[in-house]
C-alpha cells in the first residue's frame, strides 16, 4: 500500500492513502497499528511542546521579555530629543484630537510638588489666540498657531503664612537665601509672590507637552515672557490659579538651523569645576 510520510524526530508517520480490497483482517491490524503510531506522535509531540515551554521560560529568566523594546523605546525618546526644535511659523492645518489628547496626557504625567498642581488650558479659538498674543512681548506670532496650551499651576499655598520651620520655607530659603525669602514672606503683593515661587514646575509638564508634540512630527515653542494677570483675566481663571508659560504648537512651516555639537564638551563636568 502506498503511504504519504512525513519524518518527526526520528520516527516516520505514515497515513495510508484510500486502498483499494484487501483482507478484513489485515485491514484491521493495519488500522491498529496505525492508531498505536499516531498515539505515540502524539505523545512525543507533547513531549517535544514541553521542551521547547522550558527553554521559552529559561530564556525568560535569562533576558526578560520587552527588554528590547524598552531599549527601542530609549532610542526614540532620544531621537525625538534630537529633532526638537523652536519653532514659530506654523502651517495652517489643524491637529486632530486624538495628538491634542496625547500632549494632554503627557502633561498631566509630569511630576508635580505637593503644594503646586497643574493645569492645562486648549485654545483654538482665533478671537482668544489673538488676546494672548496681545499680551506677550514680543510674541504676536503665536496667534497664528493651531493651538495654544495655556500651563497654568494652583497658587494656593502661600509661603507669608508658613512658620518658620515649615518645610516649604527651610528648603526655599536654603535655595534662595534668607533675604529674598523673607521679603517675600512679607511683600503686599501675594499672588505676585505666590506665583514667583511656584514658577518652575509646570516647566516640566511644558516640556512634556512639547517632546509628545515632536513625536507626532509637530513643533513649538515656551513662551513665558508674558502679561500673566493680563492672560488670567483673558481665560477668566479663578484667583487661585494662575498661568505660567504657553505653548503654541503646529506643523512646522519653517525649518531652524541644526544645533551645533561642537561645544557640546564645555558644558560637562564631573565632581568639580576645573
Amino acid at each position: 500500500m502506498n503511504h504519504d510520510a512525513l519524518p518527526c524526530g526520528g520516527r516516520l508517520f505514515c497515513f495510508p492513502r484510500l486502498a483499494g480490497q484487501g483482507r478484513k483482517n489485515a485491514g484491521k491490524r493495519r488500522i491498529i497499528q496505525q492508531r498505536a503510531e499516531t498515539q505515540e506522535g502524539i505523545r512525543f509531540i507533547g513531549s517535544l511542546i514541553g521542551r521547547i515551554t522550558a527553554v521559552v521560560r529559561l530564556c525568560d529568566c535569562v533576558i526578560p521579555r520587552g527588554q528590547k523594546q524598552k531599549e527601542d523605546d530609549i532610542m526614540e525618546l532620544l531621537e525625538v530629543m534630537r529633532k526638537r526644535r523652536s519653532v514659530r511659523k506654523f502651517k495652517d492645518i489643524d491637529i486632530s484630537n486624538i495628538i491634542i489628547t496625547d500632549i494632554l496626557e503627557s502633561a498631566r504625567l509630569a511630576p508635580e510638588t505637593d503644594t503646586c498642581h497643574y493645569y492645562c488650558g486648549v485654545i483654538k479659538d482665533s478671537k482668544v489666540k489673538n488676546e494672548i498674543a496681545g499680551a506677550t512681548l514680543w510674541a504676536e506670532w503665536v496667534a497664528k498657531a493651531p493651538v495654544i496650551f495655556v500651563c497654568c499651576c494652583d497658587i494656593s499655598w502661600d509661603i507669608g503664612e508658613q512658620k518658620d520651620d515649615d518645610y516649604g520655607v527651610i528648603g526655599n530659603k536654603l535655595r534662595y537665601g534668607e533675604g529674598i525669602v523673607d521679603f517675600l514672606r512679607i511683600h503686599k503683593n501675594r499672588k505676585a509672590c505666590k506665583t514667583l515661587i511656584q514658577s518652575t514646575p509646570v516647566y516640566i509638564a511644558a516640556q512634556h507637552m512639547i517632546l509628545t508634540a515632536v513625536s507626532h512630527n509637530l513643533r513649538g515653542c515656551l513662551v513665558d515672557f508674558i502679561d500673566i494677570e493680563k492672560i488670567n483675566l483673558i481665560l477668566g481663571l479663578p484667583e487661585h490659579i494662575t498661568c505660567q508659560l504657553i505653548v503654541p504648537i503646529g506643523y512646522a512651516a519653517e525649518t531652524p538651523g541644526q544645533r551645533s555639537n561642537e561645544d557640546r564638551n564645555n558644558i560637562i563636568f564631573y565632581n568639580k569645576w576645573e
